[in-house]
């Protein structure tokens, strides 16, 4: 898929991009305007390791995943595009599977969104980060992933669901993507109806100025791995000042992921894992127009 105002140069994996003016505009599925967030001059939001509530006060759905639904779960497909390699494995396939019981693994989420297939993570009790192409088709001609057909299941492991599921209030994304399908602006995030997070941890998020050689991990749900988590591990080798670059290997079903590092006080995500381009992979780069979106969505009710 050709970014429709990033432009490649082979030669070195460079990018350049020119943000344009209200591209980062929010966009929800009920058409609900949340109170922009205040930021300061430190873009750190911190999560928590979670462990303050049990399942049966969450409101997450704990009851057995239906023959039905696992079949349905097997069917669902990464998201693709015609100009899309979705496999991006960099000779050897380095992904290793985790059981997600331990922090921030059980923070990791899969998502069912129609008939598609993501990844995403918690950043609060009740908000998942994750790709703009996981709950809005993209474009003028685009539309919302239906929410009344999103289920999200953190920690979801095979035919385990040790954290339960959660239906979706509703969904964002930004008109760059929703308007204009610009892959520039290709995240967003759902809110849920349930507060598993206050159980399974969240992750926190951070736009710091230099991202190169900062550790990359990347953990999702594989199309072609049955709904089992992996986790790949690299380090930011380029940032632009939209995008962030590095080779872990993934494949369709991961989009949505968070690129997080520890930094010594908790798990941090500077970036959401979107797309592949030629020996590498891409991902948004959390910069302060979009850490101040998703902190507006994290703090909306």
């Amino acid at each position: 898929m050709t970014c429709l105002n990033t432009t490649l140069a082979i030669i070195g994996i460079s990018f350049s991009s020119i943000a344009l003016a209200g591209n980062h505009d929010m966009m929800s599925s009920d058409g609900s305007v949340p109170t922009p967030a205040p930021i300061g001059s430190t873009l750190v939001e911190r999560g928590s390791t979670g462990g303050s509530a049990t399942l049966m006060t969450s409101g997450a759905d704990t009851t057995s995943v239906t023959d039905t639904e696992m079949a349905a779960l097997r069917g669902l497909i990464g998201y693709t595009h015609n100009h899309y390699e979705p496999r991006a494995i960099w000779g050897l396939d380095t992904r290793v599977q985790v059981i997600p019981t331990p922090y921030p693994y059980r923070a990791m989420t899969l998502i069912a969104a129609d008939n598609i297939l993501c990844s995403g993570a918690l950043i609060s009790p009740d908000t998942v980060l994750t790709a703009g192409h996981c709950v809005h088709s993209g474009g003028s001609t685009g539309q919302w992933r239906n929410v009344d057909n999103m289920t999200v299941y953190p920690g979801a492991s095979g035919t385990s669901f040790p954290y339960g599921k959660c239906g979706v209030k509703r969904t964002y994304t930004t008109t760059g993507w929703g308007e204009k399908g610009l892959t520039t602006y290709d995240y967003g995030a759902i809110k849920l109806n349930c507060t598993i997070g206050n159980t399974t941890g969240w992750i926190g998020f951070a736009a710091p100025n230099e991202t190169v050689d900062l550790p990359a991990t990347i953990a999702g749900y594989p199309g072609e791995k049955s709904q089992t988590q992996w986790v790949a591990f690299d380090r930011i080798r380029q940032q632009t000042a939209e995008w962030l670059i590095y080779t872990n290997d993934t494949t369709a079903g991961m989009s949505g992921s968070p690129i997080w590092y520890d930094d010594g006080k908790g798990i941090l995500a500077v970036g959401i894992h979107t797309y592949k381009y030629p020996k590498s992979n891409r991902g948004k780069r959390i910069n302060t127009a979009v850490f101040k979106n998703i902190k507006t969505w994290k703090n909306a009710q």
